[in-house]
């Protein structure tokens, strides 16, 4: 989560950030390296990404100032090819992306040779006549 103050949009760095999703609580400590905040806990984020709508509510405290966020985060269904279940998919249509430019190069190649073996034929005609 990236957090700024709603006045001047300037970021809040080092608040103490927290998390509720039922009755699971996480801290959501602050990462110097993206200026961003973000839950690590695995039991949360396991009952965070299961399918369905997930009421959250954000506890901020940056010094005396403190606020109270509440939204909520859909998360749908996961796919096969988001699984990685379905990768000979991706691979076949990887193989097939290859072959066409595989087949245009070769197509160029011979346009190129054919066209300068034309260009000679004609010169040399051209001299005979």
């Amino acid at each position: 989560m990236f957090i700024n103050r709603f006045a001047t949009n300037a970021p809040v760095n080092q608040a103490k950030v927290e998390v509720e999703l039922g009755e699971l609580k996480a801290s959501a400590p602050f990462h110097d390296d993206l200026g961003d905040y973000a839950v690590a806990d695995g039991k949360f984020l396991e009952a965070l990404g299961k399918k369905g709508t997930h009421a959250l509510v954000i506890t901020i405290v940056d010094g005396n100032e403190s606020d109270l966020l509440e939204g909520s985060l859909e998360v749908g269904a996961v796919t096969a090819l988001e699984t990685g279940h379905d990768q000979g998919r991706e691979n076949n249509l990887l193989l097939a992306g290859l072959a066409v430019v595989a087949l245009g190069v070769v197509g160029a190649f011979g346009w190129l040779v054919g066209r300068r073996s034309g260009s000679r034929s004609t010169a040399a005609q051209g001299g005979a006549q």
